[in-house]
């Protein structure tokens, strides 16, 4: 009587493990540079999402407020200081953004704050450049608060 056994031979398993190796050595450069497109155009979206909020709290508060740069963070303030208590004279809408904690991508800013009147209209103009490994994105803000990507 003959017993066949169920199941596969560790050198079955061997051959299906490198393949396996192989195909992910193939693809994963192409994953990589398709994660870092994709932090950089969420980085790009963040910032036009801060600008967008910043317009909304000019107008909404009606007070002039800055969007600032500093190095690879972002953060908005608006004068005078309604909040009391704390030090300054400028309250701080949201959070600092760190860009590059959060997307791995470096900003460069051609000027170091946009402003922004009451009515939630830019005074000045920038554009911004998104750097990672995988290439740059640009952002262009008119002066009239127009955001050109």
């Amino acid at each position: 009587m003959i017993h066949r056994r169920a199941g596969f031979t560790l050198i079955e398993l061997l051959i299906v493990v490198v393949i396996m190796g192989a195909i992910s050595l193939i693809a994963f450069p192409r994953i990589k540079s398709t994660f870092q497109t994709s932090a950089l155009r969420g980085a790009r979206t963040r910032l036009v999402m801060v600008y967008t909020a910043a317009r909304a709290a000019a107008v909404q508060t009606n007070r002039p407020v800055r969007m600032h740069f500093s190095g690879n963070d972002v953060w908005v303030t608006a004068t005078p200081r309604l909040t009391v208590g704390g030090s300054g004279t400028a309250d701080t809408i949201g959070p600092v953004q760190s860009m590059y904690s959060v997307f791995g991508v470096t900003v460069a800013s051609t000027v170091d704050s946009l402003l922004l009147d009451p009515r939630g209209l830019g005074l000045n103009g920038a554009t911004i450049v998104v750097t990672n490994a995988q290439g740059a994105d640009t952002i262009s803000i008119t002066g009239f608060g127009r955001v050109v990507r």
